[in-house]
């Protein structure tokens, strides 16, 4: 019985196909760069054009900017919102849609459920 023995190796696949992936990745980068350049000289040309016809109206765009007032807040204090449930100190006890739930170590245990929702309610202090 003959062995089948391949004269071809693993890396005469790969190679080839890597070799493609990289030089494919540079020119769309090439051509990615380019059109980068091309619009960006576009927009250089726009600019100039639009400052250039500002300046043919007698508008300074320097010296006629507005200058935009910022006005400050008024400084009424900040309201003070409850921490999160995450921060609740064990033993406890937090209502989460109409479920009791009591803080143990790593999480929350349910302790009993409200009837109708009347003995536990969802609110902020």
């Amino acid at each position: 019985m003959t062995r089948y023995s391949d004269p071809v190796t693993p890396w005469s696949y790969v190679l080839p196909i890597a070799l493609g992936v990289l030089i494919g990745t540079l020119l769309s980068d090439a051509v990615r760069l380019a059109f980068a350049r091309i619009v960006f000289q576009q927009a250089t040309a726009d600019f100039n054009r639009q400052l250039q016809q500002l300046m043919q109206q007698g508008i300074d765009p320097q010296r006629d900017s507005v200058v935009v007032r910022q006005e400050s807040l008024p400084s009424a204090p900040l309201p003070v919102y409850p921490p999160p449930r995450s921060d609740a100190p064990t033993g406890s006890l937090a209502c989460s849609q109409g479920a009791i739930l009591r803080r143990i170590e790593g999480g929350w245990e349910q302790v009993g459920r409200s009837a109708g929702g009347a003995a536990c309610r969802s609110s902020s202090r």
